[in-house]
């Protein structure tokens, strides 16, 4: 893994799941020295027991950094979306976030790279064998300006697949942790469905929300066309959900 790095290639690996085991320490290939290390936390959070810790057998921290791991939204077979846990499911995040990183600059070297996600993660600034450098926070890694105060909200909040015929994930964008407040309406003007969050359950940045095109009293909907309402304490918007059966 190292020497991939050495040539250039972002290695982004799971600290591993040995954290509640009697061994709980990273092990190869997370340990490499030049290898972003990603270990789990919860959606408040907190280390997922499961989460292996360091440091390496050479006392280095490790791991690098932390992504949510515990009951995270992921692929399912049959065309769904379902939840899992482990440090399989925080490191593709991460690796998400270095893709996007990327796309802003193309001449970051790996360690470059790993640099700036550690020095903007939560915990930069007293890193440790649990936390590595703590949550990324890609958004501070990019060095992009903040977004304007007044900001058309609306590409924030959408579903996917659209149209769908059994599932779809909305999708929702936050700059705070926020209530929050998720309607869906018939082209009546009735209310079918509705989410509510508290702070606690939302992060910063983007927000998943499972649909499975049911009402309230978890009947099918029929099909057609619904609109979405998203309420927070910092923006509102619409979007339309098709339903295909």
């Amino acid at each position: 893994a190292d020497i991939a790095v050495s040539r250039g290639i972002v290695v982004v690996n799971s600290a591993g799941n040995e954290g509640s085991t009697s061994w709980r320490y990273i092990i190869a290939p997370a340990d490499g020295d030049s290898v972003i290390a990603v270990g789990a936390v919860d959606v408040n959070g907190n280390r997922a027991r499961l989460s292996s810790i360091g440091p390496t057998y050479d006392g280095r921290i490790k791991p690098d950094l932390m992504a949510r791991g515990v009951a995270t939204v992921c692929a399912q077979p049959g065309d769904l979306y379902g939840t899992a846990s482990g440090t399989s499911l925080s490191a593709p995040l991460v690796a998400g976030a270095v893709a996007l990183l990327l796309e802003v600059d193309p001449t970051l070297t790996p360690i470059e790279l790993r640099a700036n996600l550690r020095e903007t993660a939560d915990r930069h600034d007293n890193p440790d064998n649990s936390y590595g450098w703590g949550i990324i926070d890609a958004f501070a890694a990019s060095g992009l300006p903040s977004l304007p105060e007044e900001e058309d909200f609306t590409s924030f909040f959408y579903n996917y697949p659209n149209p769908f015929e059994g599932v779809t994930t909305i999708n929702f964008f936050l700059k705070r942790r926020s209530p929050i407040t998720i309607q869906i309406f018939d082209l009546t003007g009735e209310m079918i469905q509705e989410f509510k969050f508290d702070p606690v359950s939302t992060v910063i940045g983007n927000n998943l929300q499972i649909w499975e095109g049911n009402n309230q009293n978890r009947l099918k909907v029929a099909p057609g066309v619904y609109l979405g309402h998203i309420i927070t304490d910092h923006y509102s918007a619409f979007t339309k959900l098709v339903v295909m059966r």
